[in-house]
């Protein structure tokens, strides 16, 4: 629910662009989080994990979901 919530912030822009980051950030993240804990990390990748599927399975032509609706 908090991902198509976010999505729905970005294209209204209630969201700043300004807070957006991409996969530099996440692996710095991911390099900071394996120094601290395990199991916090395990959390990080699941959690990009579900995201990555909500997003990958959106009815967009491009991504999977797109293909499943044709």
């Amino acid at each position: 629910k908090q991902v198509y919530q976010n999505l729905y912030g970005m294209l209204t822009l209630r969201i700043s662009p300004l807070t957006m980051s991409g996969p530099i950030t996440l692996a710095e993240t991911g390099y900071r989080l394996a120094g601290e804990d395990v199991w916090t990390l395990v959390l990080f990748l699941g959690l990009i994990s579900v995201n990555l599927a909500v997003v990958n399975f959106l009815p967009i032509p491009v991504l999977d979901g797109g293909h499943m609706m044709f």
